[in-house]
């Protein structure tokens, strides 16, 4: 009651009207502190108790380690630019053979690269439009997606076999090509705003997804 008086002190209240809403202001919140401290017991003196969880002890004990962090010195770097090309290597597409070569698509010069073991150039193919898309389509070959929107849309079969890269046949479809993919059995070909499915011979063409709505909507597949 004395911080009362001394807030009627300090804020000018002078009408009796206004002292008396403040004094059963503060009669009301006196009220609720008592109350609040009848209800906590504090002075009874409360007292809390911590048990360990053994648990975590055993699990930990258990287990040889927490894992390792490893870092890595240096992050290699090859090339698989060659004599004679005309632009700077755009790569759009990899993939592993059966004995562990490497092919990569070169978009900007229109080539097919393979790369041995060392990720050196062993031999390269020229392909007659820009490569799009790449996968692997058994165990040393690759089908390769070529072609843009003036031309004609091809699909490239290409060997690898005793370091140098064959051509096996070309299968000519009617319309864009871009993203490719296999998977049991069947090859999924997007052509920028539908994906198709077609079986091992690019046969038996099904649409199974189309989205108009931008030129870009079906550009790969994964």
């Amino acid at each position: 009651m004395q911080d009362l008086q001394s807030e009627i002190k300090q804020t000018g209240v002078k009408t009796e009207v206004m002292s008396y809403l403040l004094y059963i202001k503060c009669l009301d919140h006196l009220a609720t502190t008592e109350s609040f401290l009848r209800d906590s017991n504090f002075g009874n003196g409360t007292t809390l108790d911590v048990e360990m969880y053994t648990a975590i002890d055993q699990a930990l004990s258990t287990f040889p380690g927490l894992g390792m962090v490893l870092k890595g010195n240096c992050i290699p770097k090859h090339t698989v630019e060659i004599q004679g090309d005309s632009f700077s290597c755009s790569l759009s597409g990899i993939c592993e053979t059966a004995h562990g070569e490497l092919l990569v698509t070169d978009f900007s010069n229109k080539k097919v690269t393979l790369l041995n073991k060392s990720y050196k150039v062993v031999n390269h193919y020229g392909l007659p439009n820009y490569p799009w898309s790449m996968c692997s389509s058994n165990s040393n070959q690759v089908a390769i997606t070529v072609g843009d929107c003036l031309s004609r849309n091809i699909v490239l079969f290409i060997q690898a076999r005793n370091g140098r890269l064959i051509l096996d046949r070309a299968e000519e479809l009617q319309h864009r090509l871009v993203g490719i993919a296999c998977t049991e059995g069947s090859f999924y070909i997007t052509s920028g705003t539908e994906l198709f499915r077609y079986n091992v011979n690019l046969q038996n063409k099904t649409k199974i997804y189309e989205d108009y709505s931008n030129i870009h909507t079906g550009v790969q597949y994964y």
